[in-house]
């Protein structure tokens, strides 16, 4: 496996980056680093599974969440919650309860979580006005030492109506995210109330970082007085013939989606237009994936597949040379094809569709390109 990443021409894993680059292993002379940007703010899980706020624009995220290192790239989103880590200040409207603010050492590291203690029927909640269409999406979030299935974080009756999906992810030191998703069945301006409440008198728990955003769960966003943007991360064309063979080659990726399922997203081997290029996409269907081979235009190569989750981690290759196209995902070849050849000008690698629509979101552990054909033992050991 080694040495087959040893001889790719262009290598990207989640080592090393500047301002504005993520940069390759393979060439090491800096022409295959990508460029980077993300005007604004934003958090990621460190080494030590700490969440760790990023200051600067432009800087990529090394992500540790699920141990294993990989760049997080992420769709714009907004934190509508003000005094998102402060449930103390009157912007959360509380009843029955008790909050003692900076009382625990919160998933960031720092001593700034609260403890709640609720009795009969106690609750605290926030409400901020959005606009809902049928079919529209937002989701709720917040930090918590207590362990329970289903979550304790709900939208209020007062919200308008929809279908609700409940999560519970594990993070370091005792600490889990609840989220709610809710797909909206009816049209309305109105406000959407968060509400954290417990059943059981007298019962305590840790909370820190809610979160309120109008589209599936993304990495936390801190706010103070008012809502918090983050800024879509965004990874530039690479244009650089000397690292792509239009005439044979292969490309490897080691992927996962984000926590939405439902978007397009796409990289690609092009010649600057959409009418030759090999892309690689998830689909807009959920844990769908398609390979497509076109040359002028023409479609030479087009498959699907489904696997078991795009939310986790799998490793394909596609190999490509004049008449002969494979489709490896997890060390099985899923795809073959006898017919057409690539386009003759491929010199790019693209994040997205040319003209900017179905920009790659999700999880990279690793990129590579090779500028000949391999073979069906190295294609499967490369995936496995």
């Amino acid at each position: 496996m080694s040495n087959l990443l040893d001889s790719a021409s262009l290598l990207i894993t989640p080592t090393a980056y500047n301002a504005g680059e993520i940069l390759s292993i393979e060439p090491s002379d800096g022409t295959g680093d990508l460029d980077f940007t993300r005007g604004s703010l934003a958090t990621r899980v460190n080494e030590q599974g700490l969440i760790e706020l990023i200051f600067l624009n432009n800087i990529p995220r090394i992500d540790y969440k699920g141990g294993v290192g990989h760049w997080l790239i992420e769709s714009q989103s907004t934190n509508l919650l003000p005094y998102s880590q402060d449930f103390s200040n009157s912007a959360w409207v509380k009843s029955n309860a008790t909050v003692t603010s900076n009382s625990v050492t919160s998933p960031d590291g720092g001593l700034n979580a609260s403890t709640i203690v609720f009795t009969s029927g106690g609750y605290i909640l926030e409400s901020v006005l959005t606009t809902k269409i049928i079919g529209s999406i937002e989701t709720a979030s917040v930090f918590s030492t207590k362990d329970v299935s289903g979550t304790f974080l709900k939208f209020t009756s007062a919200t308008a109506a929809g279908t609700d999906v409940e999560t519970k992810e594990n993070y370091p030191n005792g600490w889990y995210r609840y989220s709610v998703t809710r797909t909206f069945t009816e049209a309305q301006t109105s406000n959407t109330q968060i509400i954290i409440t417990r059943a059981n008198v007298g019962e305590s728990f840790e909370i820190w970082g809610a979160q309120l955003e109008q589209w599936y769960l993304s990495s936390y966003i801190p706010t103070f007085s008012t809502m918090m943007t983050r800024i879509k991360d965004q990874i530039n064309t690479l244009i650089n013939t000397n690292l792509i063979n239009p005439t044979e080659g292969a490309i490897y990726l080691e992927l996962a989606a984000n926590s939405n399922p439902n978007i397009k997203r796409v990289i690609a081997l092009s010649d600057g237009t959409n009418t030759g290029r090999i892309v690689f996409q998830f689909t807009d269907a959920p844990n769908q994936l398609r390979v497509t081979v076109v040359n002028n235009g023409s479609i030479k190569f087009d498959y699907y597949h489904l696997i078991d989750s795009t939310l986790i981690f799998h490793k394909f290759a596609i190999s490509y040379q004049s008449q002969k196209f494979k489709f490896f995902v997890d060390g099985t070849v899923v795809a073959t094809d006898s017919t057409g050849n690539p386009s003759p000008g491929l010199n790019q690698l693209n994040f997205f569709n040319i003209g900017g629509g179905n920009q790659f979101y999700g999880k990279i552990k690793a990129i590579g390109l090779y500028k000949d054909i391999l073979t069906n033992e190295e294609l499967s050991c490369l995936t496995t």
